[in-house]
């Protein structure tokens, strides 16, 4: 049953990932980018709108300011995605099929380590062309588990539960989305426990908060052991660099065009045993 949600949750991510691909491509995009007029064209379009009831036009007046922006990091976050997806399929994916396989011939002695952290991530993307912000943060526990035993040494798993502040901002209104996120999916491990050791992690969740549909993560972590020699409770610095994916359900009209994909950076600190 765990596999089949894990492999589920691949496949929600490789699509969108594939459908942004084919939309670079010269395709029709679903939301065409924006495109400004002049006065006397907009107040024209704003006469002949008064004649008939069935178009309705509204004025938006969008403050930027145009000596500073933040760089749109979409491409490089499904970049990332699509790297470290395929680097979990092809990796652990045969470590999985192993230990089933060992699992129903009655040998899979796992021998399970775990980190367990408490991590901070900070997201901040915009759109290119219109003046739409998002800032997210997200603090939560992660429990990371590996195996000791050489035959299962990738097979890792991750799961994080915390909260989270996500705020998209249009001109001078802006929505937040506050609750609790959850995160779960494999993770390939690089190193021993009672050294530094380095995760690839592709998790996939939701959240309690409504409008928050899906939450997905691709992350490459560096997990620095502070001890200098083997204890049963290692002190351990995170510091993660990935892509996250947020899909919003309320965002609409100039809101809906912001890219679900942006690239993060975080830290953390915990505990190995």
């Amino acid at each position: 049953m765990r596999n089949y949600f894990i492999l589920n949750l691949l496949l929600v991510f490789n699509i969108n990932i594939l459908a942004a691909e084919l939309n670079s491509f010269n395709c029709p995009q679903t939301f065409p980018k924006a495109q400004m007029i002049a006065e006397e064209e907009m107040k024209k379009l704003l006469k002949d709108s008064e004649q008939d009831p069935n178009i309705k036009i509204k004025r938006t007046n969008l403050t930027t300011n145009s000596n500073w922006s933040i760089p749109d990091s979409s491409d490089e976050a499904i970049v990332v995605f699509a790297v470290v997806g395929v680097i979990v399929i092809i990796a652990w994916i045969p470590y999985a099929l192993k230990y089933i396989y060992d699992f129903s011939s009655g040998d899979s002695d796992y021998c399970p380590w775990y980190r367990l952290s408490l991590r901070h991530k900070k997201i901040q993307s915009s759109s290119a062309d219109l003046s739409v912000q998002r800032r997210a943060e997200f603090n939560g526990l992660q429990l990371g588990i590996a195996s000791l035993k050489e035959e299962y040494s990738f097979l890792g798993l991750a799961l994080e539960v915390g909260d989270h502040n996500i705020s998209d901002k249009v001109g001078s209104n802006e929505s937040q989305y506050r609750g609790t996120y959850f995160l779960v999916g494999p993770s390939i491990m690089l190193g021993k426990p009672h050294k530094s050791t380095y995760t690839i992690d592709l998790l996939g969740g939701n959240s309690t908060h409504e409008n928050v549909s899906l939450i997905g993560e691709a992350a490459i972590n560096w997990n620095i052991n502070l001890a200098s020699m083997p204890e049963k409770f290692a002190p351990i610095i995170n510091l993660n660099f990935g892509a996250n994916y947020l899909d919003i359900k309320e965002n609409e009209g100039i809101v809906k065009n912001i890219e679900k994909y942006s690239i993060f950076w975080g830290f953390g600190f915990g505990v190995s045993f």
